[in-house]
């Protein structure tokens, strides 16, 4: 925090012009940390970017001095609120791509920066490794914050309160959906670091909180719970912004279980929703409001026929379709038992009806095949 000059008294609002210079010898060459985590609830180190020019914090994961950190991290987004808040940001292996709860934060620490780290496993030693290879001359070189890349389905949602008659974005969290990644609690999921004021996050139990959310695709009947604490007695505003969730029967609702309202939320477009907290305990917390999916809208897809032909030391396998709209890909999936299934192949859903693929070694005895159809990737 530089809120102005000395003595300026700046801490909540304003500031006066600030000239911070630089002195001493610049840093280079490798630079290791190294702390051990005394118990589960006290698993995180602070450190800094020690070069002038931003770092790529994938490739200090994967250093070889890097031992016992978890792929994630945590900084303050200085343009959060007032004052600022943590935003966390995790890997999701599914899409090979960083993930931000809030703003855009991603994988590059700009120069200057400081950032947490959480230890994987508590009293045993972690080191961090950061070295010239990490730097990246090639990341903007901006306030640290880009919009999100891959391939990822995202929800995201934001917490906003007026002051002084503008919209403020106080904090926020998403969920990551892909079909590559979990629905447990794992490492690409983020907690939650409590804020200086109010917090939202996701509600998993058993007193779990995350900023961000790596899971399944979001589909029928899943229902993600909101927390909001820390909260004052004013009126709030939550706003949803979902990407790549254009789905066919795919909705979303909002339930308030404390107006005991329901609320249509969009998934190709932002929703607003304005609500208040009051002195009734019920009004804040984690069991106020859950936004529940639901797809009653079945894929319009038909297989007219399929079939599989041995022909010599490979099978071939063929498939005719009749309307595939929805659908961005198949996965030829193989069991020696009719029963326990493992994908062998994946082929790009295009504008023709007839596909096929070929098992170039089939299992000994009898080959079992089945052909998935994938809506969202």
């Amino acid at each position: 925090f530089v809120p102005g000059h000395y003595g300026s008294g700046n801490i909540t609002s304003g500031s006066g012009i600030t000239n911070v210079d630089a002195t001493g010898t610049l840093v280079t060459g490798t630079q290791n940390y190294s702390f051990t985590a005394p118990n589960a609830s006290a698993k995180y180190y602070l450190l800094g970017n020690p070069y002038a020019c931003p770092i790529d914090f994938d490739t200090v994961y994967n250093n070889a001095g890097t031992q016992n950190i978890s792929r994630k991290f945590w900084v303050i987004d200085p343009n959060l609120s007032t004052i600022g808040a943590y935003v966390t940001v995790t890997y999701n292996s599914g899409s090979g791509t960083y993930i931000s709860s809030e703003g855009n934060q991603n994988q590059f620490i700009q120069t200057g920066q400081g950032f947490f780290v959480e230890a994987a496993t508590p009293n045993v030693l972690s080191s961090i490794e950061i070295e010239e290879n990490d730097k990246e001359t090639g990341a903007a070189q901006t306030p640290m914050f880009r919009t999100n890349g891959g391939g990822l389905e995202t929800f995201r949602i934001r917490l906003f309160k007026n002051i002084n008659n503008n919209p403020t974005l106080l904090d926020g969290t998403v969920v990551a959906g892909h079909q590559n990644s979990s629905n447990a609690i794992d490492a690409e999921d983020g907690k939650k670091f409590g804020n200086f004021n109010e917090n939202i996050s996701i509600w998993k139990g058993n007193n779990t909180w995350l900023a961000v959310e790596s899971r399944q695709l979001l589909d029928h009947n899943d229902t993600i719970s909101i927390a909001i604490s820390n909260m004052q007695q004013t009126t709030y505003q939550l706003e949803f912004e979902p990407a790549n969730m254009n789905v066919a029967g795919l909705s979303a609702t909002l339930i308030d279980y404390f107006t005991n309202t329901t609320t249509p939320i969009s998934l190709t477009s932002n929703t607003t929703y304005s609500f208040s907290v009051t002195s009734n305990t019920a009004s804040q917390g984690t069991d106020r409001f859950d936004v529940v999916f639901n797809n009653t809208t079945p894929l319009d897809l038909k297989f007219v026929n399929i079939s599989a032909e041995k022909k010599e030391s490979t099978v071939a396998i063929n498939w005719n379709v009749n309307d595939q709209k929805g659908i961005t890909s198949y996965e030829v999936e193989r069991s020696s038992d009719g029963k326990s299934f493992e994908k062998i192949a994946s082929l790009q859903a295009g504008d023709e009806t007839k596909y096929s693929s070929v098992d170039e070694q089939p299992l000994n005895g009898n080959n079992y095949y089945r052909i998935k159809a994938i809506a969202r990737t």
